[in-house]
Protein backbone atom coordinates (compact mmCIF):
# COMPACT_ATOMS: atom_id res chain seq x y z
CA UNK A 1 0.00 0.00 0.00
CA UNK A 2 1.17 3.40 -0.62
CA UNK A 3 1.55 5.44 2.01
CA UNK A 4 -0.80 8.97 2.27
CA UNK A 5 1.98 11.24 1.62
CA UNK A 6 3.25 9.57 -1.74
CA UNK A 7 -0.52 9.31 -2.89
CA UNK A 8 -0.70 13.05 -2.54
CA UNK A 9 2.91 13.56 -3.76
CA UNK A 10 1.49 12.11 -7.08
CA UNK A 11 -1.82 13.77 -7.20
CA UNK A 12 0.15 17.12 -7.19
CA UNK A 13 2.34 15.99 -10.05
CA UNK A 14 -0.73 15.16 -11.77
CA UNK A 15 -2.55 18.73 -11.45
CA UNK A 16 1.50 20.72 -12.14
CA UNK A 17 1.22 18.38 -15.15
CA UNK A 18 -2.09 19.34 -16.25
CA UNK A 19 -1.91 23.01 -15.32
CA UNK A 20 1.65 23.12 -17.47
CA UNK A 21 -0.06 21.43 -20.50
CA UNK A 22 -2.87 24.13 -20.67
CA UNK A 23 -0.47 27.15 -19.92
CA UNK A 24 1.33 25.96 -22.87
CA UNK A 25 -1.64 25.70 -25.02
CA UNK A 26 -2.61 28.35 -23.91
CA UNK A 27 0.43 30.26 -24.77
CA UNK A 28 0.71 28.09 -28.17
CA UNK A 29 -2.46 29.06 -29.88
CA UNK A 30 -2.30 32.40 -28.24
CA UNK A 31 0.49 33.32 -30.47
CA UNK A 32 -2.17 33.01 -33.21
CA UNK A 33 -3.64 36.06 -34.11
CA UNK A 34 -5.06 37.86 -37.36
CA UNK A 35 -5.97 41.09 -39.29
CA UNK A 36 -8.95 42.03 -41.62
CA UNK A 37 -11.90 43.54 -42.83
CA UNK A 38 -15.36 43.16 -43.56
CA UNK A 39 -18.30 44.51 -45.04
CA UNK A 40 -22.07 43.28 -45.02
CA UNK A 41 -25.25 43.64 -47.00
CA UNK A 42 -28.16 44.07 -44.07
CA UNK A 43 -31.68 44.20 -43.62
CA UNK A 44 -32.81 46.87 -40.97
CA UNK A 45 -36.05 47.29 -38.84
CA UNK A 46 -37.58 48.39 -35.79
CA UNK A 47 -39.36 46.79 -33.35
CA UNK A 48 -42.46 48.30 -31.24
CA UNK A 49 -43.89 48.27 -28.00
CA UNK A 50 -47.05 45.99 -27.70
CA UNK A 51 -49.48 48.67 -27.67
CA UNK A 52 -48.32 50.29 -30.81
CA UNK A 53 -48.16 47.04 -32.91
CA UNK A 54 -50.69 49.34 -35.46
CA UNK A 55 -48.05 50.98 -36.63
CA UNK A 56 -46.09 47.75 -38.06
CA UNK A 57 -48.56 48.27 -41.12
CA UNK A 58 -47.06 51.55 -41.77
CA UNK A 59 -43.06 50.14 -41.18
CA UNK A 60 -41.18 49.08 -43.95
CA UNK A 61 -37.82 47.32 -43.67
CA UNK A 62 -34.70 49.16 -45.54
CA UNK A 63 -30.97 47.70 -46.96
CA UNK A 64 -28.11 49.59 -45.42
CA UNK A 65 -24.91 48.05 -44.13
CA UNK A 66 -22.21 47.72 -41.74
CA UNK A 67 -18.19 47.52 -42.41
CA UNK A 68 -15.22 47.43 -40.14
CA UNK A 69 -11.69 46.31 -39.10
CA UNK A 70 -10.97 43.50 -36.69
CA UNK A 71 -8.18 42.24 -34.86
CA UNK A 72 -8.60 38.45 -33.36
CA UNK A 73 -6.36 36.15 -31.07
CA UNK A 74 -6.76 32.96 -30.30
CA UNK A 75 -7.37 31.90 -26.51
CA UNK A 76 -7.26 28.20 -26.79
CA UNK A 77 -7.38 25.54 -29.63
CA UNK A 78 -11.06 26.35 -30.18
CA UNK A 79 -12.02 29.93 -28.79
CA UNK A 80 -10.67 32.84 -30.66
CA UNK A 81 -11.03 36.54 -29.00
CA UNK A 82 -12.28 39.55 -31.40
CA UNK A 83 -11.82 43.60 -31.59
CA UNK A 84 -11.82 45.74 -33.26
CA UNK A 85 -14.06 49.18 -34.98
CA UNK A 86 -17.21 48.53 -36.51
CA UNK A 87 -19.19 51.40 -38.37
CA UNK A 88 -23.20 50.92 -39.24
CA UNK A 89 -25.56 52.89 -40.86
CA UNK A 90 -29.36 51.88 -39.49
CA UNK A 91 -33.01 52.54 -39.84
CA UNK A 92 -36.35 52.32 -41.21
CA UNK A 93 -39.00 53.59 -43.20
CA UNK A 94 -42.11 54.79 -42.77
CA UNK A 95 -44.69 54.12 -45.33
CA UNK A 96 -47.16 57.39 -46.12
CA UNK A 97 -51.03 57.34 -44.40
CA UNK A 98 -52.91 57.41 -47.23
CA UNK A 99 -56.79 58.76 -46.55
CA UNK A 100 -58.37 59.33 -50.43
CA UNK A 101 -56.25 58.02 -52.80
CA UNK A 102 -53.47 55.32 -52.74
CA UNK A 103 -50.97 57.64 -54.86
CA UNK A 104 -48.71 58.66 -52.12
CA UNK A 105 -45.32 60.09 -53.28
CA UNK A 106 -42.82 59.65 -49.84
CA UNK A 107 -41.80 57.53 -47.40
CA UNK A 108 -40.04 59.10 -44.06
CA UNK A 109 -36.58 57.82 -43.71
CA UNK A 110 -34.94 57.21 -40.51
CA UNK A 111 -30.99 56.68 -40.99
CA UNK A 112 -28.65 56.64 -37.42
CA UNK A 113 -24.52 56.08 -38.25
CA UNK A 114 -23.11 54.52 -35.02
CA UNK A 115 -19.07 53.68 -34.70
CA UNK A 116 -18.89 50.96 -32.11
CA UNK A 117 -16.26 48.58 -30.73
CA UNK A 118 -16.88 44.75 -30.80
CA UNK A 119 -15.97 42.39 -28.15
CA UNK A 120 -16.37 38.52 -29.62
CA UNK A 121 -15.66 35.12 -28.68
CA UNK A 122 -15.47 32.66 -31.53
CA UNK A 123 -15.61 29.02 -30.66
CA UNK A 124 -14.93 26.49 -33.27
CA UNK A 125 -17.98 23.69 -33.69
CA UNK A 126 -16.17 21.86 -36.69
CA UNK A 127 -13.14 21.76 -38.77
CA UNK A 128 -12.13 19.68 -41.89
CA UNK A 129 -9.21 20.40 -43.05
CA UNK A 130 -8.47 23.99 -44.11
CA UNK A 131 -12.45 24.75 -43.66
CA UNK A 132 -14.04 25.51 -40.28
CA UNK A 133 -17.33 26.54 -38.93
CA UNK A 134 -17.49 28.42 -35.55
CA UNK A 135 -19.76 30.44 -33.68
CA UNK A 136 -19.14 33.72 -32.59
CA UNK A 137 -21.33 35.89 -30.15
CA UNK A 138 -20.54 38.90 -28.63
CA UNK A 139 -21.96 42.26 -27.95
CA UNK A 140 -20.72 46.08 -29.60
CA UNK A 141 -20.18 49.21 -27.60
CA UNK A 142 -21.70 51.63 -30.13
CA UNK A 143 -21.91 55.55 -30.71
CA UNK A 144 -24.02 57.57 -32.42
CA UNK A 145 -22.44 59.68 -34.23
CA UNK A 146 -24.88 61.22 -37.05
CA UNK A 147 -28.70 61.12 -37.89
CA UNK A 148 -30.73 62.52 -40.99
CA UNK A 149 -34.11 61.79 -41.82
CA UNK A 150 -37.04 63.11 -43.91
CA UNK A 151 -39.11 64.71 -41.74
CA UNK A 152 -42.94 64.33 -43.19
CA UNK A 153 -45.01 62.31 -45.78
CA UNK A 154 -47.06 63.78 -48.71
CA UNK A 155 -50.41 62.40 -49.90
CA UNK A 156 -50.83 63.85 -53.61
CA UNK A 157 -54.67 63.50 -54.40
CA UNK A 158 -55.75 63.65 -57.60
CA UNK A 159 -57.23 66.95 -57.26
CA UNK A 160 -54.25 68.76 -56.38
CA UNK A 161 -51.42 69.46 -58.52
CA UNK A 162 -48.10 67.78 -57.61
CA UNK A 163 -46.33 71.03 -58.12
CA UNK A 164 -47.98 72.36 -55.08
CA UNK A 165 -45.81 69.41 -52.51
CA UNK A 166 -41.88 69.87 -52.88
CA UNK A 167 -40.22 66.88 -52.13
CA UNK A 168 -39.22 66.75 -48.41
CA UNK A 169 -35.22 67.31 -47.75
CA UNK A 170 -33.56 65.23 -46.18
CA UNK A 171 -32.61 66.70 -42.40
CA UNK A 172 -29.22 66.51 -40.74
CA UNK A 173 -29.25 66.50 -36.89
CA UNK A 174 -26.60 67.99 -34.91
CA UNK A 175 -24.88 67.06 -31.92
CA UNK A 176 -27.46 69.57 -30.17
CA UNK A 177 -30.64 68.34 -31.73
CA UNK A 178 -29.00 64.48 -30.74
CA UNK A 179 -28.99 66.03 -27.49
CA UNK A 180 -32.80 67.75 -27.19
CA UNK A 181 -34.22 64.83 -28.70
CA UNK A 182 -33.11 62.83 -26.00
CA UNK A 183 -31.28 59.82 -28.36
CA UNK A 184 -29.43 57.51 -26.55
CA UNK A 185 -25.64 58.34 -27.97
CA UNK A 186 -24.55 55.09 -26.06
CA UNK A 187 -26.24 52.21 -28.18
CA UNK A 188 -24.79 48.41 -26.43
CA UNK A 189 -25.52 46.27 -29.28
CA UNK A 190 -25.71 41.87 -29.29
CA UNK A 191 -24.45 40.32 -31.68
CA UNK A 192 -24.79 36.29 -33.32
CA UNK A 193 -22.89 35.29 -36.28
CA UNK A 194 -21.79 32.01 -37.82
CA UNK A 195 -19.55 31.80 -39.53
CA UNK A 196 -17.82 29.78 -42.32
CA UNK A 197 -14.39 30.36 -43.78
CA UNK A 198 -11.60 29.02 -45.53
CA UNK A 199 -7.90 29.33 -44.61
CA UNK A 200 -4.98 28.80 -47.46
CA UNK A 201 -1.15 29.35 -46.34
CA UNK A 202 -1.91 32.32 -44.03
CA UNK A 203 -5.24 34.07 -45.42
CA UNK A 204 -8.31 33.58 -44.42
CA UNK A 205 -11.84 34.28 -46.45
CA UNK A 206 -15.57 33.62 -45.41
CA UNK A 207 -19.39 34.47 -44.97
CA UNK A 208 -21.14 34.61 -41.70
CA UNK A 209 -25.03 35.15 -41.56
CA UNK A 210 -25.24 37.97 -38.76
CA UNK A 211 -28.15 39.20 -36.84
CA UNK A 212 -27.90 42.34 -34.18
CA UNK A 213 -30.17 43.41 -32.18
CA UNK A 214 -29.82 46.78 -29.34
CA UNK A 215 -30.15 46.37 -26.02
CA UNK A 216 -31.30 50.20 -25.28
CA UNK A 217 -33.88 52.55 -27.33
CA UNK A 218 -32.97 54.48 -29.82
CA UNK A 219 -34.12 57.78 -27.43
CA UNK A 220 -34.98 57.78 -23.89
CA UNK A 221 -38.30 59.08 -24.14
CA UNK A 222 -40.89 59.12 -27.33
CA UNK A 223 -40.76 62.47 -29.18
CA UNK A 224 -42.68 62.98 -32.35
CA UNK A 225 -40.18 61.15 -34.49
CA UNK A 226 -39.46 58.30 -32.58
CA UNK A 227 -41.56 55.94 -30.15
CA UNK A 228 -40.74 54.20 -27.10
CA UNK A 229 -39.62 52.05 -27.08
CA UNK A 230 -38.04 51.52 -30.15
CA UNK A 231 -35.13 48.60 -30.74
CA UNK A 232 -33.57 48.79 -33.78
CA UNK A 233 -32.19 45.02 -34.98
CA UNK A 234 -30.74 43.89 -38.36
CA UNK A 235 -29.97 40.77 -40.35
CA UNK A 236 -27.49 40.18 -43.03
CA UNK A 237 -24.70 38.26 -44.34
CA UNK A 238 -21.32 39.22 -43.41
CA UNK A 239 -18.11 38.99 -45.76
CA UNK A 240 -14.35 38.62 -44.55
CA UNK A 241 -10.66 38.60 -44.94
CA UNK A 242 -7.89 38.55 -42.81
CA UNK A 243 -3.95 37.75 -42.94
CA UNK A 244 -3.04 35.20 -39.88
CA UNK A 245 0.12 36.10 -38.12
CA UNK A 246 2.46 33.73 -35.57
CA UNK A 247 5.00 34.85 -33.41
Amino acid sequence: MWSSEIVNRIIKIKIYFFIALLFNTTIVTAQIRSFGFYVAPTVNYRTLADNLNYLKKFNSKVNLFNAGFFYSRSISSKFIFTTGIDYSIEGYNIKPLTYYSTQATFSTKTRLGYVGFPLIIEMKVLQIKKFKISIAPGIINKFLVLAHYTPYNFIVLPFFNSNQFPKPTEIRLSNNDLNQLKYNRYMPELVGTLAFSYTSKNITIGMAPEIRYSILSTTKEANYFHTYPEHLYSYGIKFFISKNCKN
